[in-house]
């Protein structure tokens, strides 16, 4: 009973996600970013990293301001790729904007899973 019904939604997932038009898009942005700069060095052992989350979650002290000793600005033009993809019948009345996962990339869709037409 329960793989039949599994079957079931997959199907109807399957059967609403095939009925999509896509397009890949490139959008050119320029970013700025301002970064702080903070005097501490890397953990090389255990003894070590168990001191840097003492002094993170020291009462009373903020290791961040201490640590910190000024800011450096990052700033570059970028391309970010992207797909716009709109039901058959039209486009809807709301825009969802998703974002992936750190392991994934656009590309991983049930869309592009399923082979639609994107």
């Amino acid at each position: 009973m329960v793989k039949a019904i599994a079957a079931a939604a997959f199907a109807a997932l399957a059967s609403t996600a095939a009925a999509a038009r896509c397009q890949n898009l490139t959008i050119p942005i320029s970013v700025s970013a301002r970064n702080g700069l903070f005097d501490v060095t890397n953990p090389t052992d255990n003894i070590e990293a168990t001191n840097f989350a003492l002094r993170m979650a020291r009462q009373g002290h903020n290791y961040t301001m201490e640590s910190l000793n000024g800011y450096h600005t990052v700033s570059g033009d970028y391309n970010i790729s992207a797909t716009y993809c709109e039901p058959d019948a039209g486009p809807g009345q709301v825009l969802q904007i998703l974002t992936h996962g750190i392991g994934f990339d656009r590309r991983y869709s049930p869309c592009l899973a399923l082979s639609c037409t994107c």
